[in-house]
Parts: C-alpha cells; sequence; structure tokens
C-alpha cells in the first residue's frame, strides 16, 4: 500500500532560520529538500535553468568560463521588478517539477520543502501546509551582518521582494535562542504528526 506524504513548506525571509528548521525537520525523520539547492543545480552549465536565463538574459550574465553570473544576476533582478518577475516565470516551473519528482522519488512520509516563495500555482500547489518563521527585521540584519557581511541597502531589497505566502498554516518566533526556536518546531512537528 502506498503511503500518503505529508508535504509541509517552510517559509520566512532571508536569516530567519529555514535551514535550522529544515534539519530540525529531518533529524526527526523528515526528507529535507532545500529549493536554494534545487536553484542552484537548475543554474548549472548546460542545465534547464541555465539554458532559459541564458536565451532571455544574454551572454553578459555568464563569466569568462561560461557559468552563470549569480552576484550580476541577482544585483539586476534585486533592482528591477519586471526582471525579478521574468526570472520566477523561467525558473520557478522548473523548481517545482523538480521538486515533486524528489517527492515521487522519497519513500518518506513526511517531507519538509525549505524555500523562499511559495507562489499558488508553483510550490504553493505542492505542499499541505506552510510554516513561516517569524523574526524581527532588526535581528534579521544583524544576523546577516555578522555572518554573511550583507550590507543594508541589499537586505532592504531582498526583504522587499520576499513576499509573506498568502496562506499560512503555523507560525514559530525565531527571536529567542536555538532552544526556544526547537522547542516551538517540536511542538508544530507533534501536530503534524497527531493529525
Amino acid at each position: 500500500m502506498k503511503i500518503k506524504k505529508y508535504i509541509l513548506g517552510i517559509g520566512g525571509h532571508i536569516g530567519s532560520g529555514k535551514t535550522t528548521a529544515g534539519n530540525f525537520f529531518e533529524k526527526l525523520g523528515a526528507y529535507f529538500i532545500d529549493a536554494d539547492d534545487v536553484v542552484e543545480g537548475l543554474y548549472q552549465k548546460g542545465e534547464d535553468g541555465y539554458r532559459k536565463i541564458l536565451s532571455f538574459f544574454g551572454e553578459e550574465y555568464l563569466t569568462s568560463s561560461g557559468e552563470l553570473n549569480r552576484k550580476k544576476l541577482a544585483k539586476a533582478v534585486f533592482g528591477d521588478p519586471k526582471k525579478l518577475r521574468i526570472l520566477h516565470d523561467l525558473v520557478h516551473p522548473l523548481v517545482t517539477s523538480k521538486i515533486q519528482r524528489m517527492v515521487d522519488k522519497s519513500n518518506e512520509q513526511y517531507i519538509v520543502v525549505e524555500a523562499t516563495y511559495f507562489e499558488k500555482k508553483h510550490l504553493q500547489s505542492l505542499v499541505d501546509a506552510i510554516l513561516w518563521i517569524d523574526c524581527p527585521k532588526n535581528v534579521l540584519f544583524e544576523r546577516l551582518h555578522k555572518d554573511r557581511k550583507l550590507e543594508r541597502a541589499l537586505f532592504e531589497k531582498i526583504l522587499r521582494i520576499q513576499i509573506k505566502p498568502s496562506v499560512i498554516d503555523f507560525a514559530v518566533d525565531n527571536s529567542g535562542s536555538k532552544k526556544d526556536f526547537e522547542q516551538s518546531l517540536r511542538l508544530v512537528w507533534d501536530k503534524i504528526r497527531k493529525g
């Protein structure tokens, strides 16, 4: 008999702790999929995402070795909502279908998908519920500036385009200690397991 899979989407702004949450659920037995890793794969030379971006944005977004210049691409799209929309329209369907294939291949009952965007016609359509990780803006910036040396101007631009999903089923706060965060995640996990 085929098991009914339960897919939890993990959303939150940059630096909120999505990966920490995904790793925590993985330790509890869930299959963890990081959409950033999927995108990374699609952006490799010759892959579908690479080809689509190259055909639309052009060779000026390649490095001298022919790889995708992600920094240059990020700078261009973060400053131009129209270009960002185009990039999303090119890449999101590829990401969604790749994640769907990963889910189909998995033997785990519980699957968690960490992503920045849960759009209705793409990733949101795959998941059973969405967990949103809340964190005050000043805490986010402090973490990102310390850990990734992120500048304030870029942080503000990224934050503006990271839109909260229209439907959120669970919300946890991650402005305190790791222990507090993990306790909140454990409560969500217990609720999901109880059905």
